[in-house]
């Protein structure tokens, strides 16, 4: 029976092999950019590369340069004539020059921009042709009409006008495998035109222009194409111009320019079925449209069409087939109708534009190769989660699948056969594969099934050993020796030793049989013939000889649970005394087997790593982690961590795998729930070092506010800003389109940043409230620590004009001005206060003198010598008090400059009693003083008015003959000074001065002078004023005196 049974698979395995065995459908992984990822419009007519790596981009709603993450838009400007409508049509042609780094933009003119400096010239037709370096050359039709030609396109002139017009105008032709509407034919020196008129023959040994119509070379490409319009023409790298018009762009031709053949192609012919498809669809059929040729540096063409896809040229078998749109491919060219162009970057991707943006691939590095369940296709995978993969002797590929069983690929991916078991249906839940020393590999499946394939002939054997305790292998491992430990998932480890060919289960505590056990997900044999085992309760050591754990470590010693931090999912060698273990929780830790101590891998972003599924090692002693939905490469001599970029479009579940499995060729295996994903490490090793390249500043804002930049770096200029323009932000990019890997970004700013900061996937560096001053940025990627990789630029920040040096030393001139023009004016106010004091005192001296009039003191001490000879003794006291009153305030009020005005006014009252008294009360004397000046601050020159109330009682009062004499004085505020009024009802000065000694009233002036001056002084020039009027009566005789006096208040 058994022998029956292996003659039944044997048959079912040739049979089924044979039936299906079929070339796997090449996998490409797409990029696809649209309008919600910023392209203007999704309709792209032209993609090109500048000098630097930027993609430049034509669509409807206008021009756009791309930088891997970031666009800058250059839209129509409607103001400007010099602008490309670019909805009306577009621009008829749109190249950049990589050599120069130059724009050019054709329609009704030539533009070209400088991309270094940002220049712009416009050229019109007679600029055209005044400029020799564009290289028009004159030829003539055979009705003698003239022609201008070259690589920029083709003049007319008018034969009525006599004007020259633009008949086509074109960019330069930066390669010679793109199509365009004007070819230059080197080998036979003529320029091939598509224009309006057909197609046209400009040949430059005759200087003439041919045509279908005018074709006595009887070339049979201007023979074969009768009636034809504008035309494009590409010349490929075999000597074959591929050529398609208007009046028919779903028939194409291709004619060599050595042997003179020419063979007619038809999209319908090689598309048979599209038509009937759009049919279909729409209301009426669609015509086939041929777009564009383009042959790529692999000297592939492709065809860009309407209706009918993305065209791949076959040499040998001289045929076209449609790319990219198979059942296999579910992410493929993304277009509703029509591709419009296609691109070839520096990093060999293919850009294909279309109605619905652009696609992006790269059909010659791949590197990422994936296999998958392709729907209502029975040779591929089966449609249930993958477990696990492994290469087998002989360099098959097996997976396992959880419900699908094993399916079986050779080493190029041929899918051979799914293998199905009949019940039970554990035989088909399939979790990990190990090799043995004989070749055959044993896999291990749900509740203790094993089964057991022999890859020679391709037999499966199926077994249940008792010692795995109808418990799920889980795991699976390979000592020197040659024996197996089964991991399994009742936390169990068991053995099968390879000379006994017998199976060993795990030796429990007769103690403790009911003891729950964490399950075993890893198995590593350490070089010392150590068994380590990860379970989801940290790392153990099993002792093969007692059949039991030895160990526990827990990485967190204070979390005693399962599934937890401690689970340990995979292990690896680091060094001699180190293991390196990837955990569910806590990413990749190292334990120490010396010390068993748990030390975190120093890695630049722990984030990145949180769980970690499988770790390996590569023979260049870097090693490779799998998270989530991540590929990692560490290297530990530099201690950088780099993501490898793997597309969504190729990841549709996250990586379950706790193992990575190696081919014969150098390729690694490692698998999420629905993908099996190959790619060779070295490889990927050695583009990352190829790829390294300079970083390009692509945008400088200042604020929200773009700045344009590049002129000042291509001239190695700083940048300048104003002190206000402090907050700025610099974009950066690689421009490395490949998406090999994710780019962590370095950069420094002289004078803020002390060390490189780490931008991680950001491509952008902010700073705030920077300093006036000259600084210095510097980006890099991660790839490289090439100092010639570095980029740098300057920037200076100008100090507001109060903090640059001319006005510096202008303030400090100021200050030196000022400073020596208050000395001078200090020490001259200083001199002259000292003048002014001492003319104060002089004239204090002077006014003292003058107040103590010998005559007025002489008569006082008269009338009290009369008073005491009369016997008035009361009256002579009263006086005699009075009078010294008087004298004591006057010698007081000597020794300050100032006195209360209240006190001064009480001692000119003092004074008027005693001169009441001496005249016998001839006069009346009226006193008004405001409370203000009695209750306020005010503060005047002592008896400062003295002299004028004297001179008016003296020489106005008493000469008047009548008793009625008044003498009237009133003091009031206002503002800052002292208003006197002082009024008599006298003879006048006039008629005073016939009453007076002459030497009397020479005493009497001086006093009021030197009042007078005092009065000035005290004033200082600031409005204060002496006021004398005479008083007449309606008469016009004189009738008194009024002297106005206006005293600044010296508080």
């Amino acid at each position: 029976m058994r022998y029956a049974k292996t003659i039944l698979l044997i048959l079912y395995y040739f049979t089924t092999g044979l039936k299906v065995y079929t070339q796997p459908e090449k996998l490409y992984t797409f990029r696809h950019i649209d309008q919600s990822g910023g392209l203007l419009n999704n309709n792209v007519s032209y993609i090109k590369q500048d000098a630097k790596g930027f993609i430049w981009i034509v669509t409807p709603g206008g021009l756009q340069r791309y930088d891997g993450s970031r666009f800058v838009n250059y839209p129509y400007d409607p103001r400007s004539s010099d602008s490309i409508d670019y909805i009306a049509g577009g621009p008829s042609d749109f190249s950049c020059d990589t050599g120069k780094n130059k724009l050019w933009i054709a329609d009704k003119k030539i533009k070209e921009t400088d991309l270094n400096t940002t220049r712009e010239i416009v050229y019109d037709a007679p600029q055209l042709l005044k400029n020799d370096s564009f290289g028009f050359e004159l030829y003539t039709d055979y009705l003698n009409d003239r022609w201008y030609a070259g690589r920029y396109g083709v003049i007319r002139t008018d034969p009525v006008s006599k004007k020259n017009i633009p008949y086509l105008l074109t960019t330069p032709q930066v390669s010679p495998h793109i199509s365009r509407r004007v070819l230059l034919d080197t080998l036979n020196d003529q320029l091939w035109v598509g224009g309006s008129d057909g197609l046209l023959l400009f040949d430059k040994k005759t200087r003439k222009v041919y045509s279908h119509a005018n074709n006595p070379l009887h070339h049979p490409l201007l023979a074969q194409l009768t009636g034809s319009k504008s035309a494009v023409l590409l010349m490929d790298a075999f000597n074959n111009i591929w050529l398609v018009t208007l009046s028919n762009p779903s028939v194409f031709y291709r004619y060599n320019i050595v042997t003179h053949t020419i063979k007619t192609y038809s999209l319908y012919k090689i598309n048979s079925n599209i038509k009937e498809q759009q049919l279909a669809q729409q209301d009426k059929a669609a015509p086939l449209i041929l777009y564009t040729f383009f042959e790529d540096n692999h000297h592939v063409l492709w065809i860009t069409t309407g209706y009918s896809g993305l065209l791949r040229y076959d040499r040998e078998a001289d045929d076209f087939s449609v790319f990219g749109k198979t059942k296999a491919i579910e992410n493929s060219i993304s277009y509703s109708y029509d591709i419009f162009t296609i691109f070839q970057d520096r990093d060999e991707n293919i850009w294909v534009g279309s109605d619905k943006g652009i696609s992006i691939f790269n059909p010659y590095r791949q590197n990422f190769y994936v296999v998958r369940h392709e729907e209502g296709n029975d040779a591929s995978l089966p449609n249930s989660e993958i477990n696990a993969c492994t290469l087998v002797a002989g360099g098959d590929i097996l997976a396992g699948t959880w419900g699908g069983g094993i399916t079986i690929f050779d080493n190029q991916w041929h899918f051979k056969r799914n293998i199905h078991f009949d019940k039970p249906e554990e035989n088909n839940l399939i979790w990990t594969f190990i090799q043995r020393e004989d070749s055959t590999t044993l896999v291990g499946c749900q509740h203790g099934y094993i089964h057991i394939y022999y890859p020679v002939n391709g037999k499966i054997e199926t077994i249940r050993p008792p010692e795995m305790n109808s418990s799920t292998v889980f795991s699976m491992a390979k000592d020197g020796a040659g024996n197996v430990f089964f991991g399994l998932y009742n936390g169990e480890i068991a053995l099968w030793n390879r000379n006994q060919d017998k199976f060993y289960g795990y030796h429990r505590n007769p103690l403790n049989t009911t003891q729950k056990l964490p399950p075993v997900s890893q198995i590593y044999i350490d070089p010392e013939n150590r068994c380590w085992a990860g379970t989801a309760y940290g790392l153990k050591l099993f002792d093969p000889v007692k059949k039991e754990f030895l160990f526990t470590y827990l990485p967190d010693n204070k979390n005693t649970q399962f599934y937890s931090t401690n689970w340990i999912t995979d292990i690896e060698i680091y060094n001699d005394t180190t293991l390196l273990l990837g955990t569910m929780y806590d990413g990749p830790l190292l334990f120490n087997v010396n010390t068993t101590r748990f030390s975190r891998l120093d890695i630049p972003d722990a984030r990145l790593l949180t769980a970690v599924w499988a770790v390996k090692k590569d023979e260049t002693g870097n090693f490779w982690f799998t998270s989530d939905y991540g590929l990692y490469k560490y290297i530990p001599g530099s201690k950088k961590l780099f993501t490898y970029s793997i597309e969504n479009s190729m990841l549709n579940s996250s990586f379950r795998q706790q193992k990575f499995s190696v081919l014969n060729d150098g390729r690694w295996l490692i698998n999420t729930k629905s993908e099996i994903i190959s790619f060779n490490p070295h490889e990927l090793n050695d583009k990352m070092r190829n790829d390294a390249r300079v970083v390009v500043i692509t945008g400088f804002k200042v604020y929200d506010k773009t700045i344009s930049i590049d002129s000042l770096l291509y001239r190695n200029q700083p940048v300048q800003l104003s002190y206000q323009q402090n907050f700025i932000t610099i974009d950066f990019a690689s421009l490395d389109f490949s998406f090999l890997h994710e780019i962590n970004y370095f950069y420094q700013l002289s004078g803020i940043d002390k060390d490189w900061v780490n931008a991680d996937k950001r491509n952008f560096a902010n700073y705030t409230n920077l300093k006036p001053g000259d600084y210095v940025f510097k980006v890099r990627s991660g790839n490289s620590d090439d100092p010639r990789l570095i980029t740098s630029f300057m920037i200076s920040i100008a100090p507001p004009f109060w903090q640059t040096i001319p006005f510096r030393v202008a303030v400090v001139l100021l200050v030196l001005i000022l400073l020596y023009g208050f000395f001078y004016w200090r020490i001259n106010n200083v001199r002259r206060q000292a003048v002014l004091k001492q003319k104060i005192t002089e004239t204090e001296m002077m006014a003292l003198r003058a107040q103590m009039n010998p005559h007025f003191i002489f008569n006082c001490l008269n009338s009290i010598d009369n008073l005491i000879q009369i016997n008035e003794k009361e009256k002579a006291t009263l006086y005699l008090s009075k009078f010294a009153r008087l004298i004591r305030f006057v010698l007081e009020s000597s020794r300050n400059n100032v006195v209360p005005c209240w006190k001064d006014i009480e001692t000119l009252k003092l004074y008027l009693e005693l001169e009441q008294f001496r005249w016998d009360n001839k006069f009346i004397c009226e006193f008004y003083v405001e409370d203000e000046i009695i209750n306020g601050d005010y503060k005047v020159p002592p008896l400062i008015i003295q002299p004028f109330i004297e001179n008016a009682i003296h020489h106005g009062l008493l000469n008047k003959d009548h008793e009625d004499r008044v003498l009237k004085v009133h003091i009031r505020p206002h503002q800052q000074f002292i208003l006197y009024t002082i009024e008599d009802n006298g003879v006048g000065r006039v008629e005073a001065q016939k009453y007076q000694q002459p030497d009397f009233y020479k005493q009497q002036s001086l006093g009021m002078q030197i009042t007078t001056e005092r009065i000035n002084l005290f004033n200082q020039h600031n409005n204060g004023w002496v006021h004398i009027t005479d008083l007449k009566d309606e008469a016009g005789k004189a009738a008194g005196t009024k002297v106005e006096i206006k005293l600044l208040n010296q508080t």
